[in-house]
């Protein structure tokens, strides 16, 4: 069981990395440690866990759960950002692109 708690510790210490460093906008450095958080569930999941039935289990789990639902809301909140940078810059990739320099908007033809 202490095998399994000291997995369960370090998983929660990556969580907490993983946030503290995405409002920092170190997002490669998140991806690192996310790796590292999948590597330890690989390993938690072919552990005896008898932690999480404990109360100090279920109280950790539910810290990670809240802070996982914080990072999700980050990634969203990015996402939605990085998208709508993405439709403004798409919005002007028709103007000046193949035609002549110097054309005037308003000349009638």
């Amino acid at each position: 069981m202490t095998d399994a708690k000291s997995l369960w510790q370090d998983y929660w210490f990556l969580t907490r990395e993983i946030e503290h460093y995405w409002q920092k906008n170190e997002h490669d450095l998140c991806f690192d440690l996310m790796e590292q958080r999948e590597r330890l569930q690989a390993r938690l999941d072919t552990t005896n866990d008898d932690f999480r039935l404990t109360p100090e289990g279920q109280k950790l789990l539910a810290q990670i759960r809240d802070s996982n639902g914080r990072i999700l809301r980050f990634m969203q909140t990015s996402l939605r950002l990085m998208q709508q940078k993405q439709s403004v810059a798409s919005a002007y990739d028709g103007y000046g692109g193949g035609g002549p320099v110097g054309n005037r908007l308003d000349q009638k033809s």
